[in-house]
This record gives structure tokens, C-alpha cells and sequence, in this order.
């Protein structure tokens, strides 16, 4: 701490002890979180994370592979069976919860992060420093998650941000392994030879695009679906209902006033502009249907003085994975393009 002004050994001091005291260690020791702090960081990720948080579930379980924790009701069960031939006929239970050979895996994932001195001397001033700087490190973190879940095709043994700055290679996210589930029975995609057009021959409109792939779904599994949706999608129909009623008043003040029911809602389904979505996406689940496990007694966390580098580095580490509850209850179209 030699290059840090006084006010900032003060500030780091207490920002090592409160640390350490939080997660029952020493100074200087690496952290190993208990479940009580293990729900605590979900909180303050969900706290201080993006909008998008709150559209999935973050669930703590105990091995770093094995079987689904939580699945989708096949909603099912009622039944009736003719028992006066008993013991030749007998009523027979059914599993509450929709079956599934898809399991997961957990990959460690680190948020290795750090503080110049220059920038600890400049925070010095501001009493709620460590809570300020707790705050932009659990945002950072939500902030991955969400990007891995989208765009997460792989979990490479040395990821390279420079290659993938989207973060593909951290982890298999959401949409990946709809590509995967039943050898893409869920999945379409728009190609030269058989465009996914939106406004041209395949579509007329997004609306009418959501509202033909909510029907591939089971019926059974329709209940409580929601759309996601890429920005430019939503920006290029935005676009076109400004454009057909430019030149009404009246209209423009409908828009303004209502947005979230006009540009919100399509296919008859609420639909949602995730942060971090690919370009020309739909992605069709349930409300409930998107997961993200973290390994139970995997979150670590080291912070250390380094004088050689003029820095504070916070080492952040803990097992993750991705997991859709019920795939057949989803659909995914990529590469969905707007008529010129």
C-alpha cells in the first residue's frame, strides 16, 4: 500500500477487514462464501444488475453435474381410472414434474477484477466507498451472466475475450442449447435458400412471425410464454407503425401514451428486449423457464494488495451453469431478417 495516499490505506484497510469479516475469514486469506453469504451475493446481483434479472432464476445447488433441480409441471396429472378390477387395474401416479434427459454441468467462471491506486485514492473521498465499489463488482458480474446466457456457445479451457468479446466461449448459454435440444427440433433458422422475412413473403409482420411459432409449442405447455426479442427486430417495427402514421397527431399521442401495449406485445404474447440478445432473435419460453445454477460452496473470493502492479486485485471465482426448465415448453428463431 506504499503508493496509496493515507485516506486510501484508510479506505482499503476497511474494505480488506469488512471483507473478511463478511465471509467469516482473515485478511488476506482466500474466502470461501457460506449459503448465508451465497444468497446474499444473489441478492445484491439481482440488486444491482440490469432490468433483466428479475426474467430468470438463480438457484444454488450442491453438485457441479447432475440432474435438473427444477423442471417444468407437465400439468397432467388429472386422470381417472376404473378400479373395480383391482388388483388388474390400478391407478397409477404420474411424475409431477416434466422429464427431461438434459442435464447440466457447471463450469468455473472468474470475475478477476482490480483497483489502480490513482482510482482508490480518488474514491477515498466518498464515505460509502466499499458499497459503492461492491456494487459496480456484482454488477459486472450480472452483467456476464446475462451475456453468457445469450450468447455462451462453449466453455473453453482459457477463454479469449479478444475472439469472443460477447464472452461465447465462457459458457453454453440459453439459446445454445436450444440449438442442441432434439437435434434442433426447437430451433429455426433464416437462411439464404429459406429466408426468415419479416415484412416480405415469410412474414408480414413480427406479430404474425410470434404468433405462427407459438403454435409449434405442445398445447399444453402454452401457458404463460413470454417473447424475447432482439432490439433491431423491435426497432424495425417501430419504425414501420411511426412510419404508416407519420402524419397523424392523434396517432403519435396513441403511440406515446401506449407503447407498452402497441410495441410490447406480440403474437398475443408480452414480449421483452433482453440486454446482451443477438441481432435478429426470438427466442418463445415460459416466463419461469430460464435458469442459472451456481455450485454451492464454489464461491471464492480473494482480494490482495499487489505493490508490483500499483493495484488492489479482486479475485472472484465460483461454478456456473445454464439451464432451461422445460425445452419442449420453448422455440428459437435466428437469423431473422427485415424486408428492404
Amino acid at each position: 500500500m506504499s503508493g496509496l495516499s493515507e485516506a486510501g490505506k484508510l479506505k482499503l484497510r476497511q474494505l480488506f477487514g469488512n471483507t473478511a469479516k463478511a465471509y467469516g475469514g482473515q485478511v488476506g486469506e482466500q474466502f470461501t462464501a457460506t449459503p448465508t453469504i451465497e444468497q446474499t451475493l444473489i441478492e445484491k446481483m439481482i440488486e444491482h444488475g440490469n432490468a433483466f434479472m428479475p426474467y430468470f432464476t438463480m438457484l444454488m445447488v450442491n453438485d457441479i453435474k447432475g440432474e435438473k433441480v427444477l423442471m417444468s409441471p407437465s400439468g397432467r396429472s388429472a386422470s381417472r381410472t376404473d378400479t373395480t378390477t383391482f388388483p388388474s387395474a390400478k391407478r397409477t401416479p404420474r411424475s409431477l414434474l416434466a422429464t427431461s434427459n438434459q442435464g447440466y454441468e457447471c463450469f468455473q467462471t472468474n470475475n478477476d477484477v482490480y483497483l489502480r491506486y490513482h482510482d482508490i485514492d480518488i474514491w477515498a473521498k466518498f464515505p460509502n466507498f466499499q458499497a459503492m465499489y461492491n456494487a459496480i463488482v456484482k454488477k459486472d458480474m450480472a452483467d456476464g451472466i446475462v451475456r453468457v446466457g445469450w450468447n455462451g456457445t462453449s466453455a473453453a479451457a482459457t477463454t479469449d475475450i479478444g475472439t469472443y468479446p460477447n464472452l461465447d466461449d465462457v459458457n453454453i448459454g440459453w439459446l445454445q442449447i436450444m440449438r442442441a435440444f432434439n437435434t434442433g427440433s426447437n430451433y429455426s433458422i433464416g437462411t439464404g435458400g429459406s429466408p426468415i422475412e419479416i415484412g416480405g413473403a415469410t412474414y408480414p409482420s413480427l406479430d404474425a412471425l410470434v404468433n405462427d411459432f407459438k403454435y409449434t409449442i405442445p398445447k399444453h405447455l402454452r401457458d404463460n410464454l413470454i417473447a424475447y426479442i432482439s432490439d433491431d427486430l423491435l426497432a424495425a417495427t417501430e419504425g414501420v407503425y411511426y412510419e404508416a402514421n407519420e402524419d397523424k397527431a392523434s396517432e403519435k399521442i396513441l403511440v406515446a401514451q401506449n407503447k407498452g401495449t402497441i410495441l410490447n406485445t406480440f403474437g398475443g404474447l408480452p414480449a421483452v428486449v433482453p440486454p446482451f440478445f443477438p441481432d435478429g432473435t426470438v427466442l418463445i419460453a415460459p416466463r419461469d423457464g430460464l435458469y442459472h445454477y451456481t455450485q454451492s460452496a464454489s464461491v471464492r473470493r480473494t482480494m490482495r494488495d499487489e505493490p508490483d502492479a500499483d493495484r488492489v486485485a479482486d479475485y472472484n471465482s465460483s461454478n456456473q451453469a445454464y439451464v432451461i426448465g422445460n425445452e419442449e415448453a420453448c422455440y428459437l428463431i435466428e437469423n431473422i431478417t427485415i424486408a428492404a
